[in-house]
């Protein structure tokens, strides 16, 4: 119960014995950090079950005794941003080696300083994601707690589909852990999880409110929203374990396709993308994917009749595919004399027109799908990784770009593709290419799906980020593909892991671990489509129309203005 000059004052809501603002501001410290580092333990490399069940918990109780002073509007905003950058900062420090790994091989920078672009750079970007999403509207809603059970994740929902952002990932990516609680991303799309976890911790917010602030939020109230809650839960559940007994078994009657994995494990020196191989060194890295790939045919012992597709990872094709005559001769001869259908990633650059129709020099990844016969088409890279393949805002601020070119010289200036672009294998097999920072984002696999693929296949190169749990946060975003969409999806990874994920998300394959040679060789059926798949911008365009009419309804523009700019 709160002390009794603290219910006189109405200026100080804290537990007894926590009166003085510094003890306060100690408290609100520790709750903060703790939802950082629970929300990386939540994070799939740790995966820990339930940790999702409680990351946002103690941020909302801070939020909640941050804001109970009256105070400015900018004061209340900027204690909102203390209470929710911090958990980025902690969350990238526990979960972002791979930052870090990236930061010091790639970009060459001292240790310490790649530790600080990892918590002060990609901790900076997830902590300002929480503030906007989550933060700022729990601001506005503050008492009105039923209203904020349904606005906060509709908010968060729209801004997370509709923001640009460097990781599309959603609170409700969280609960992967639980494949029961994820399925019904086929349905409602990744931001539809958040209508189920983000009411939660404002749920259980509520209830630890009653020990500082009693009779704020009624007890009746509580009870019914954790009863509604605990309904939606268990539909969600009952939905997900019924989707995932009914995928169990393949459709009988759907084409199948044998893919043919190939993880070579180059050295970063050996990469396609060292302009210092030499000829020499080129021609043996495309002779050893050609022997690793006959050695995988020949044990796979391919079924008659059934179409084949060879994967090449991104990064090991060692040369630009279409200026390469001689290389590109070698590899169709080969993909027709074997009768099988090949994809590879590799680098296609001349000019092409941009966005505002003009042909310009330009230079994009590109997958290449190479049929035993015909002419092979291509898909540009949607998108390309930030500080690594593009520098971000380098066309609009030219001298952004040259100093970060300075001083990491590696960065290449890659164009962004706008093509949702499909390969047809077979009749009734449709193939989707991603390109390792693709699956990170939902819209290149979405816009595929439209296009009628069936099938997905990822091409990465996560050599980059050395043994940290970067493989396994890729697996984690592909895995929601495969959800979000309902087909089976092929990881090819350079260095590893490479995998075979199928529709309910699942992994359907061994894996080949991180640096090791290996061949993964799979039948898989295509997969069975979903409704997002199908319906995904109709269904992302009811998240905004779902929050304009919040907005309207709830107050209306100019209460809103008044609400947020007067003192509560």
């Amino acid at each position: 119960m709160p002390s009794e000059a603290a219910r006189a004052t109405g200026r100080l809501y804290a537990f007894d014995g926590l009166s003085s603002p510094w003890a306060l501001r100690r408290l609100i410290l520790i709750l903060v950090l703790s939802s950082g580092l629970l929300f990386g333990l939540s994070v799939p490399g740790h995966s820990v079950k339930f940790a999702w069940a409680v990351a946002y918990l103690p941020m909302w109780v801070a939020l909640d005794l941050a804001l109970r002073n009256p105070g400015r509007r900018w004061v209340r905003v900027l204690r909102t941003l203390a209470c929710t950058w911090p958990v980025g900062a902690v969350m990238a420090l526990v979960t972002g080696g791979w930052v870090v790994n990236t930061s010091y091989v790639f970009g060459g920078l001292p240790l310490p300083a790649a530790w600080l672009v990892n918590v002060l750079g990609y901790g900076s970007l997830i902590g300002l994601e929480i503030f906007a999403f989550l933060g700022l509207p729990f601001l506005l809603t503050r008492g009105r707690f039923v209203f904020s059970l349904i606005f906060i994740p509709v908010w968060a929902g729209f801004f997370e589909l509709y923001v640009p952002r460097f990781l599309f990932w959603t609170f409700g990516q969280e609960m992967l852990p639980v494949p029961e609680l994820v399925q019904v991303a086929d349905v409602l799309g990744p931001a539809g999880l958040n209508l189920w976890l983000v009411p939660l911790h404002l749920t259980l917010m509520g209830w630890v409110s009653q020990a500082y602030a009693p009779g704020r939020v009624s007890r009746r109230t509580l009870r019914i929203a954790s009863a509604a809650l605990a309904l939606a839960f268990a539909g969600n559940y009952g939905y997900g374990a019924w989707r995932l007994a009914g995928l169990a078994a393949p459709d009988p009657s759907a084409r199948r396709i044998h893919l043919v994995g190939i993880q070579p494990n180059f050295s970063l020196k050996e990469l396609a993308s060292d302009p210092s191989l030499s000829p020499s060194d080129r021609q043996t890295s495309l002779l050893t994917l050609v022997s690793d790939s006959n050695a995988a045919l020949l044990k796979a012992g391919v079924p008659p009749g059934e179409p084949t597709l060879v994967v090449w990872p991104e990064s090991a094709y060692p040369v630009p595919y279409f200026s390469a005559p001689q290389a590109r001769t070698q590899v169709e001869r080969w993909a027709q004399t074997l009768g099988v259908h090949l994809l590879l990633e590799t680098i296609d650059e001349g000019n092409f027109p941009g966005p505002d129709g003009r042909m310009d020099w330009r230079a994009y990844g590109a997958a290449v799908y190479v049929p035993p016969g015909g002419w092979p088409s291509v898909y540009h890279k949607m998108n390309p990784m930030p500080f690594g393949e593009t520098i971000p805002f380098a066309d609009l601020v030219p001298a952004w770009g040259r100093a970060v070119k300075a001083l990491v010289p590696r960065i290449g200036q890659f164009d962004a593709g706008r093509d949702p672009t499909v390969f047809k294998v077979a009749p009734g097999l449709t193939v989707g290419p991603l390109i390792c920072f693709d699956v990170f984002d939902y819209r290149p696999l979405l816009g595929m799906a439209g296009r009628g693929a069936d099938i997905g296949v990822v091409m990465g190169n996560l050599a980059w980020f050395g043994r940290s749990t970067a493989s396994r946060q890729f697996e984690g975003f592909v895995r929601f593909r495969a959800i979000e969409t309902r087909m089976p999806i092929l990881i090819v990874a350079q260095s590893g892991e490479s995998v075979l994920i199928d529709e309910r998300g699942e992994r359907a394959s061994p894996r080949i671990g991180l640096f090791e040679v290996g061949a993964l060789s799979a039948e898989v059926t295509a997969g069975r489509g979903s409704f997002y798949g199908r319906h995904g911008p109709w269904v992302n365009a009811g998240y905004a129309a779902a929050l304009a009419a919040l907005l309207g309804a709830g107050w209306g523009w100019a209460p809103i203005r008044r609400r947020f700019g007067r003192r509560t």
